[in-house]
């Protein structure tokens, strides 16, 4: 069986942070810092517009010495957007995200956006599965007595299956 991006939504949860397009790049900067975020998307009625990520401030206002007060999201936001679905396999988005050089992939179900994804969460996947089959392989060759441990902080999505 092949994990899906559902799974990975299933235990991150499905909260999208957002901004309107009429929003300031100074509010969707209070938005990233009230959410513990480095990037929300940018909705219209629902639908995506673009997403502002903490390097398009960096190289699209702080470079170009853009008052981030004054300056619109739209103006700064990264149109170009890569879109995976819950059943999408977590194989499938890591070689998206490799392959097109992008961080963040908003996840559009059959009702519209069903969530959003990173690069850390499908890298933290993907730590948690190396960790479970270490732990399975050292199982199998010397017992149970000596399966190893990682702190938890290492991976932050768990194995499910």
């Amino acid at each position: 069986m092949h994990a899906t991006v559902q799974e990975i939504l299933q235990l991150k949860g499905t909260a999208v942070y957002a901004v309107s397009p009429a929003a300031t790049v100074d509010e969707a900067v209070a938005t990233m810092n009230d959410c513990g975020v480095g990037s929300v998307l940018v909705l219209h009625d629902g639908l995506v517009q673009g997403l502002v990520s903490e390097r398009d401030i960096l190289r699209r206002v702080v470079a170009q010495r853009l008052d981030p007060r004054d300056t619109v999201v739209t103006q700064i936001m990264t149109r170009r957007l890569w879109t995976v679905t819950p059943t999408t396999t977590i194989q499938q988005a890591m070689e998206l995200v490799t392959s097109m050089r992008c961080r963040h992939l908003p996840v559009i179900g059959a009702c519209g956006l069903a969530g959003l994804i990173s690069s850390g969460d499908l890298a933290a996947w993907h730590t948690g599965e190396l960790h479970a089959e270490v732990c399975d392989l050292t199982t199998y060759i010397c017992g149970p007595a000596s399966s190893p441990t990682l702190p938890s902080a290492l991976y932050a999505l768990p194995r499910v299956h």
